[in-house]
């Protein structure tokens, strides 16, 4: 077992040790408290899906309810008896009433009845005009006689068979309207696979020639515009993807719906010949089932006996060529001579040395692909443990809120209106939210002491990932020193941004305004009085985020979500405001709500990769980054971000591509030029007139001067120059 190899063994042990404290408090009996407030969950999901006529959930709800309330009374029969009893008549009483609703929406009235037909005589032809000897159903099926004065169950039988035989037609020449539909659709989604591979390949081919001319192309106007030409040639070819990609996507969910329909035909015509077998079953005899039987077998045994003569014919010839190949000697009767003998021993010797060449080429491949599948396990790992870290913060979040509810209608409730068990239900419900919300922040508090335990990890399996694709001639990396000459984006944003403050607060406000034409005077007026309450609020937010009162403007914000919680504009502001105090855990959940009620927000989406960021959880920013720039592709910003992050995941090609992306967006964005200067200078090998070019244009765009990066590139010539940036560190002040 090789260092590296059982280095990782080691953190994955060490992973497996401490990751099961995170689910400790999961494996405990859970408290009666608990039990009552899941079964009141979903009594109220009951509720929710009974006023949305949704009876088949909302009966599965309250039954689900129900049986949590019996199991809670059968184990704690002493816990809370009369709230837990109140309870569970009211669950009985809303189930019965759901079910009452589900009858009356699913009530058909019955068609009328049919004229009874008269019954058909021995050689009499029925009212279909078919004789009373019945077809078959099928080829298989044998034909049904009924004869003179026939029971009327065997009419019914006839009967029966024949509306079978008719729906299974029917739903045979669907199924072959549907089959060819969907052959016809599975063949456009590979039409459409097909055109996406090619140009993808053709993509990369590009891309490929591209970075050689890119190296090259410097001195060369000639070079330059074959680059230039090539890269217009790429951006064609990205949006010829893009179109594919779409249409693959579209096609795709063509053939899904095409196949869902033939699944469901299918599984109609196959009830419809069960339910034939079935009727089949009941006529036929057991000894016709026993010679089909017996007849069968009689058939398999001539195959099996046909085989076995086959494959001793077969092994006797294999005999006799293995006699004739072994007996060369003897054929020949001559001794081979001294050459030959030892040219077939040099031809052994050369075959075991390719075979142990071979071995150890295989050894090397599968140690690697090991050494990949265990470090990318440990990066899972650790993703995972930050994820449950968010669910709990955002659980917290929730339950805060839960509980500042309950305390502001218990604060609203007049003793002397209030229902006595009601009350005391809430008052137990506000108890159980606590504790709740208690468990959940010593929850949270476990799992981020687990994830700073094992964060150490995280750059040894870095490192370890890095040493691996160097193994596999793959890519370059870069010292911690040397990550720290790019800029963090975050720092422009937070300080200098007010171009984006002003974005932000240009787009607060400015929702239109709902139509109440058909509003009575009154509602109109308090409708109207709503709507200038909820924007003075915001407009004083706006103020008080302009003059940098962020908390006040956080109280301002959280009073126009009182008004109206739903309100996209009041979350985006209330969220800017809490980056600014570096309240990025509270920005995360603003901008998760925010999104919740305008998906279509692209700086919603923006802000929360901003709070993940800033929080070191990069990796996680990158989706919402990337959804902002689906939404809006002119934010400039955002592409910078994703450059930092593809650095950080030693993608330089990505990073390089996101900030020339910023400065197309951009031009005047120094920030992007000085980070390309530090990725050219830390190139493998460097870039030094790139780095030098973008160093110059960063500096006309007023970014600061920084020591340590001129010094290293006044010096590029010295072969040991990389090492130098060891020292080198970057502290950039606002714009």
């Amino acid at each position: 077992m090789t260092p590296i190899r059982a280095f990782i063994l080691s953190l994955l042990a060490l992973l497996a040790s401490t990751c099961p404290l995170l689910s400790q408090s999961s494996s405990l009996i859970e408290e009666p408290g608990d039990v009552f407030f899941r079964a009141y969950m979903l009594a109220s999901d009951g509720d929710k899906l009974v006023k949305s006529e949704d009876y088949d959930r909302a009966i599965e709800k309250y039954s689900m309810a129900e049986s949590v309330l019996d199991g809670l009374q059968r184990t704690n029969p002493t816990y809370q008896t009369e709230i837990v009893s109140s309870r569970k008549g009211k669950v009985r009483d809303a189930l019965a009433e759901a079910t009452a609703l589900k009858k009356k929406a699913e009530f058909v009235p019955p068609p009328p009845p049919p004229q009874a037909a008269p019954i058909p005589q021995a050689g009499a032809a029925s009212p279909s005009g078919l004789p009373a000897t019945m077809g078959s159903l099928g080829p298989t099926t044998a034909a049904f006689q009924i004869p003179a004065g026939a029971d009327p169950m065997d009419i019914a039988f006839a009967a029966a068979k024949q509306a079978i035989q008719q729906n299974n037609q029917q739903l045979m020449a669907k199924i072959g309207e549907l089959s060819l539909s969907y052959e016809a659709a599975t063949q456009r989604l590979n039409e459409y696979v097909d055109a996406y591979k090619t140009l993808t390949q053709t993509a990369t081919e590009q891309q490929g020639r591209i970075a050689e001319l890119e190296k090259v192309a410097s001195d060369s106007p000639k070079l330059r515009a074959e680059l230039q030409r090539l890269k217009a040639e790429k951006d064609t070819t990205d949006a010829q993807l893009a179109d594919a990609r779409a249409r693959m996507t579209k096609a795709e969910t063509v053939v899904m719906s095409q196949s869902k329909q033939l699944l469901e035909s299918s599984d109609k015509l196959a009830a419809l010949q069960h339910e034939r077998d079935e009727l089949l079953k009941q006529k036929t005899s057991t000894e016709a089932e026993r010679d089909k039987a017996t007849k069968q077998a009689t058939g398999l045994q001539a195959k099996l006996e046909k085989a076995n003569a086959d494959l001793a014919a077969i092994t006797t010839e294999r005999d006799k060529m293995s006699t004739e190949l072994l007996g060369l000697r003897a054929v020949t009767g001559k001794e081979p001579s001294a050459e030959l003998k030892r040219l077939v021993a040099e031809n052994d010797r050369l075959q075991k040395q390719v075979a142990t060449l071979t071995t150890d080429l295989a050894s090397r491949n599968t140690e690697i692909k090991t050494l990949r599948s265990d470090l990318t396990k440990l990066q899972g790992e650790l993703t995972t443990l930050r994820q449950q870290n968010s669910a709990y913060e955002t659980q917290v979040a929730d339950l805060t809120v839960k509980i500042k509810e309950m305390n502001s209608g218990l604060a609203k409730t007049d003793p002397s209106k209030s229902d006595p068990e009601l009350t005391a239900e809430n008052q137990l419900l506000r108890s159980i939210v606590m504790r709740q919300l208690r468990q959940q922040t010593r929850q949270q508090a476990q799992n981020a002491a687990v994830i700073k335990e094992i964060s150490g990890m995280e750059n040894a399996s870095k490192t370890l990932i890095a040493q691996v694709e160097a193994l596999d001639d793959n890519g370059f990396t870069l010292s911690p020193e040397e990550q720290n000459l790019f800029t963090t984006p975050q720092l422009q944003e937070m300080l200098g941004g007010e171009g984006l403050q002003g974005t932000i607060l240009a787009q607060i406000g400015n929702g239109k305004a709902g139509s109440s034409s058909e509003k009575t005077p009154a509602a109109a007026s308090a409708e109207d009085a709503k709507k200038k309450a909820l924007a003075d609020h915001l407009g004083k937010g706006n103020e008080a985020v302009q003059a940098n009162k962020h908390a006040d403007a956080v109280k301002h914000y959280e009073d126009a979500l009182r008004i109206d919680p739903k309100n996209a504009d009041a979350l985006l502001g209330m969220g800017w405001a809490q980056i600014q105090q570096d309240k990025n855990a509270d920005a995360e959940v603003s901008m998760r709500k925010a999104i919740a009620h305008d998906p279509s927000n692209s700086m919603a989406h923006y802000m929360l990769g901003v709070s993940l960021f800033r929080r070191d959880r990069a990796a996680d920013a990158q989706g919402p980054f990337e959804k902002s720039l689906e939404l809006n592709n002119k934010n400039a910003r955002a592409r910078h971000y994703l450059g930092v992050i593809a650095n950080q995941m030693n993608l330089p090609q990505r990073a390089e591509k996101e900030f020339k992306s910023a400065l197309a967006i951009d031009p005047s964005y120094g920030e992007a030029n000085f980070n390309l200067a530090v990725l050219y200078a830390t190139w493998d090998p460097p870039k030094w007139d790139e780095a030098k070019t973008n160093y110059e244009e960063a500096l006309k765009k007023g970014v600061s001067p920084n020591p340590e990066l001129e010094k290293l590139l006044k010096s590029p010539t010295v072969p040991e120059a990389p090492k130098g940036k060891a020292e080198v560190k970057k502290t950039v002040a606002a714009p």
